[in-house]
Parts: structure tokens; C-alpha cells; sequence
């Protein structure tokens, strides 16, 4: 269930490949078309007790990724103990990034390899003194 919106996500409903199904929480079953979506039928969703927990539309649907097989073994894999420990890996290096892209923007300030190299070394050590300047005021 999402945290954020308390509705269900995608990891809330079976995704059979093989059988080129998907079954919902309340256990309705929808087939994947070839567009790769999977539509739940408006008539199940109007009537079903679940529905304020699944979505806001009149109906549900789900996009099937053309890796979904993928996709599936990376978010059990998630669940697993290697797979937290490579999630908490990725988590301090994604956050660093993002705080960099915080201070530099999202598009290249300069044309040319160099000194968008350098904006981004200036973009770094600013990085780096902010958590410096959290060290010292924790301390």
C-alpha cells in the first residue's frame, strides 16, 4: 500500500506473465492486453469495498513495463536481506547525488565538457561543506 496516499500500488496486485494476468487485492481479474495494460472492469471496481483503497478513478488499470519479469524479481529481491543491505548502499549514494543536483540545477550551465566538470567539482565541495557544517553544530 502506498505510505503517502494510502492507496494500493502496483506491488499489491498478482502479476502473472505466464498467464497474462493480473488479480487485484479484492481478487478480480484483469488480462493483459497488447497495449500492456491490464483494465479491471468499471462494473467490479464500482461495486467492490476495496475501491477507496485501490484508486480515484472509476476504474483501475496497470501498466505492464516490457520488463515487468524484471521488475518483479528486484522488488522481491528488495524484501530479502541482500537486497536491503544493496538498497541502504544506494540510498546514501542516491542522496548525495541529489543533493548536488540540488545545488548545481538539472541542465549543464556552460558549454563543454571542462567547465561543466568544474561546475559540478564546485557543486561537490559545496555538498561536502554542508555536511561538514552538520558535523560541527551536531557535535
Amino acid at each position: 500500500m502506498n505510505r503517502h496516499l494510502g492507496l494500493f500500488t502496483k506491488e499489491d496486485f498478482q502479476i502473472d506473465l505466464r498467464r497474462q494476468r493480473v488479480v487485484c487485492p479484492a481478487g478480480k481479474i484483469a488480462r493483459i492486453l497488447a497495449s500492456s495494460m491490464a483494465w479491471f472492469s468499471a462494473d467490479d471496481c464500482a461495486r467492490c469495498l476495496a475501491k477507496p483503497q485501490c484508486t480515484t478513478a472509476e476504474r483501475r488499470s496497470i501498466y505492464i513495463h516490457r520488463q515487468e519479469d524484471l521488475l518483479l524479481q528486484l522488488r522481491r529481491r528488495r524484501h530479502t536481506p541482500v537486497g536491503r543491505a544493496e538498497l541502504r548502499k544506494r540510498v546514501a549514494v542516491e542522496h548525495r547525488l541529489a543533493r548536488i543536483g540540488a545545488i548545481q540545477g538539472r541542465r549543464a550551465r556552460y558549454r563543454g565538457a571542462r567547465k561543466n566538470e568544474l561546475d559540478l567539482n564546485r557543486a561537490a565541495a559545496i555538498a561536502n561543506l554542508h555536511v561538514l557544517a552538520g558535523l560541527r553544530t551536531a557535535a
